[in-house]
């Protein structure tokens, strides 16, 4: 169970990381704004990223989504009390819901109708929900087992 709960905490880390970058204006794995939207947002009208608050936003939400993670499977101790394992048992189950939810929605077309057309499009199908729902299913299964 220690190799799940150390690649979901990785991964998410990773993505963190990630969404920090592009709000500070990174342009990987695009040639330039445009590009990077059509990959990674997939907007038709506007065709560019998201803003640095939006950015750091999820980059901070992934970033807790980790620490939940390292909360509770203990690969992080810290004396938190009754209300503090609830609010980590809580915030890891809700963290586990939104990822199986955005997960899904990739596979629901209406949800993603504006960027039909866009590499994002098919990216979504094939790798960015997956990871969402493998996600999902790595939360699922640590805190299952953690109980």
């Amino acid at each position: 169970m220690a190799f799940v709960s150390a690649s979901l905490i990785l991964v998410l880390v990773v993505l963190s990381v990630l969404h920090a970058w592009w709000g500070m204006g990174g342009l990987w794995p695009g040639r330039d704004e445009r590009h990077l939207v059509g990959l990674v947002v997939g907007r038709t009208r506007s065709m560019r990223m998201p803003g640095f608050v939006a950015s750091m936003l999820v980059a901070f939400a992934l970033l807790a989504s980790a620490l939940l993670v390292a909360l509770r499977t203990h690969a992080l101790t810290v004396e938190l009390g009754a209300q503090g394992l609830w609010l980590v048992r809580t915030g890891f189950w809700i963290a586990c819901g939104v990822f199986a939810l955005r997960g899904l929605a990739g596979f629901i077309p209406p949800i993603f109708a504006y960027a039909a057309g866009t590499p994002f499009e098919r990216l979504n199908r094939r790798f960015y929900s997956p990871l969402c729902l493998l996600i999902a299913a790595g939360f699922a299964v640590t805190g299952t087992v953690i109980g």
